[in-house]
């Protein structure tokens, strides 16, 4: 009789606990829902909520349309779970959201990030079990190593699509970042519009494509509203890389690369760039 009844002592105390504990977490919740919603590189975060049922924080953002290749990501569940902890990583900063984070750690709760786009239906989902959480939680990390992992995320977002054939002369069919280097690679058509067989006519080719897309690089960071491109670019500058194009002919195996250091998307953000 006495065991029994010290069982079930025990029992009341423990869910006496586990209630107090969710009420705190859900009046941190209300005070963090206060800020919302707040803007960042690819859309807002328009609020957080509690699921009692599978013991998760849910953070609910919304979108800008194709800032997100959903349908090649609903393909690569873990793509979508590094997405998710990169979006911890950033809010982190901010010290409610980290007492919070903290208290659902604690707690050994999960984190299920939700994006839905602002103009269609389309939402895709990613989660942070407690333990990648906590890992999140314990680093340090500096502007230009979140913005170094930022980088690398959104290159391996960017191969989910690959091959892509951006004209009928032109196939995007790689993307790398290594050693502080983003290289994008393409495969082109050789013939009458392009020829690599002597040392002038790859220098002029160069030259015109470097114009091209220094072009390209001044049109999108300067532009108001955010696109992903322009973030991509921002995050190039803060994580100290380069930016490598590469155009190897299908025909001769000639390659023409065109590179710009980091001092210049630097220069190029700065000067053009809209904040």
């Amino acid at each position: 009789m006495k065991i029994r009844l010290f069982c079930l002592l025990f029992l009341s105390i423990f869910i006496s606990c586990v209630e107090n504990e969710t009420v705190k977490i859900e009046k941190a919740i209300e005070k963090v829902n206060g800020s919302f919603p707040v803007k960042y590189e690819i859309g807002e975060i328009v609020g957080l909520s509690l699921n009692k049922e599978d013991n998760s924080l849910v953070i609910t953002s919304a979108i800008n349309d194709g800032m997100l290749n959903m349908d090649a990501i609903n393909k690569h569940p873990e793509v979508m779970n590094a997405v998710a902890s990169n979006l911890v990583l950033s809010m982190k900063e901010e010290r409610n959201v980290k007492d919070l984070l903290e208290m659902i750690t604690d707690a050994g709760m999960s984190v299920s990030i939700v994006y839905k786009e602002k103009m269609s239906d389309k939402e895709i989902a990613g989660n942070v079990s407690s333990l990648q959480l906590k890992e999140l939680l314990s680093r340090h990390d500096s502007h230009q190593s979140v913005a170094q992992d930022y980088v690398k995320l959104q290159v391996e977002l960017s191969k989910l699509s690959l091959p892509m054939q951006i004209d009928w002369m032109t196939e995007w069919i790689d993307m790398k970042y290594e050693n502080d280097e983003v290289k994008y690679i393409y495969s082109l058509k050789e013939g009458e519009y392009v020829d690599f067989s002597t040392s002038e006519q790859k220098r002029n080719f160069a030259e015109n494509v470097r114009l091209l897309i220094s072009e390209n690089i001044i049109r999108q960071v300067s532009g108001y509203e955010a696109s992903a491109t322009k973030v991509f670019f921002e995050g190039v500058r803060n994580a100290g890389a380069m930016l490598t194009y590469e155009y190897m002919g299908d025909s001769s195996g000639a390659s023409v690369r065109v590179s710009f250091s980091n001092s210049e998307i630097s220069s190029l953000i700065n000067n053009y760039g809209t904040k």
